[in-house]
């Protein structure tokens, strides 16, 4: 009787144990996914925050103004009372932009991100930061190690590229393998043929 139960309390055991195992694959598997949308939704959104911003610069330059550019300078954050000063110094120290550029790039916070009719907000404890003049979008968090939106695109173009070639190589060495199976088939056609015909003149003399 005893040993039926340790038997049943082993089973259950390794049953528990098993079921855990598998939730917390599951909840990785899920998690990685997760991240991966989240990545793509950022790359969304900073390319639709470019295209926006980019309208308003045009709109500016025929205008011959500065004044309708929306956002907060750099060198002026920390006059300004709702920028996270924070998240802005601990940005300062990547050396993304240089110290003397800061008036060149201006902060968008989720109400300058409303104003400019581009209705997404930004990351969790991180800004989107344009240059107008540059045309270049930053997000203070970093995507994948990189902060400037034309390095995260060339970085995935880059990458599209090499698998691109992968993908050639792989075929060319395909084709080069049936090539060779074919001039081998060729040859081993030709060797047979020429058996035959050496043995059709031996019958032939005899």
């Amino acid at each position: 009787m005893n040993k039926k139960r340790i038997l049943l309390a082993t089973q259950t055991i390794a049953s528990i144990i098993m079921i855990i195992a598998i939730i917390g694959l599951t909840i990785n598997m899920l998690k990685g996914k997760r991240n991966d949308l989240d990545e793509s939704n950022i790359k969304s959104s900073m390319l639709l925050i470019q295209g926006a911003c980019k309208v308003l610069y045009e709109d500016s330059v025929m205008k011959k103004t500065t004044d309708s550019l929306i956002g907060t300078k750099i060198s002026d954050a920390d006059n300004a009372d709702y920028i996270n000063k924070e998240i802005i110094n601990k940005f300062k120290e990547t050396n993304t932009i240089a110290e003397g550029d800061y008036e060149k790039y201006y902060i968008l916070t989720d109400t300058d991100l409303e104003e400019i009719n581009v209705y997404v907000r930004n990351e969790a404890d991180s800004y989107y930061i344009i240059c107008y003049e540059k045309d270049e979008l930053i997000i203070t968090k970093g995507y994948n190690g990189k902060y400037k939106l034309s390095e995260i695109t060339d970085d995935e173009t880059a990458e599209n590229g090499n698998d691109e070639k992968n993908n050639n190589e792989s075929t060319s060495e395909e084709k080069s393998n049936d090539d060779n199976s074919s001039e081998e088939k060729d040859n081993s056609k030709e060797e047979e043929k020429t058996d035959e015909n050496e043995e059709s003149e031996t019958e032939a003399e005899q």
